[in-house]
């Protein structure tokens, strides 16, 4: 009986340590993929217009779950975080390093990260579900 309880235990433990193993990579190559389509859709050196324009837009298609979990990617900063809402729970953050303003956030699937350039001359780069 007793051997029988620690191979099941035993199992238990490769298969939590083999999700975190899982669940760390998939955020890390969420956050390159997040992090490429930025600096694809990043102009530099805009003179400001008269108007508020939308410079550029890409569409990237996001995994729908991390782990067999739901996440949540979103801009806090110049950064994203992304935070998964079960076990293995997550919150990793990753700089992006360009300046501008930041916002939005993406439950996974189809995402639109588009940069808006204002008059004045600030630019904001927005993510949002499709």
């Amino acid at each position: 009986m007793f051997l029988i309880l620690f191979v099941i235990n035993f199992t238990n433990n490769i298969r939590d340590e083999y999700q975190d193993f899982i669940v760390e990579s998939e955020i890390d190559h969420l956050c390159l993929l997040v992090k490429g389509a930025v600096a694809k859709v990043y102009v530099t050196g805009n003179i400001p217009g008269r108007y508020n324009d939308t410079l550029g837009s890409i569409n990237i298609g996001m995994p729908e779950k991390i782990g067999d979990t739901k996440y949540r990617a979103s801009f806090n900063g110049s950064s994203v975080m992304i935070e998964t809402f079960f076990n293995p729970r997550r919150n990793v953050t990753c700089m992006i390093g360009l300046p501008g303003a930041y916002r939005g956030f993406s439950a996974g699937g189809q995402t639109k990260i588009t940069l808006y350039q204002y008059v004045n001359g600030t630019k904001a780069i927005e993510m949002s579900n499709i």
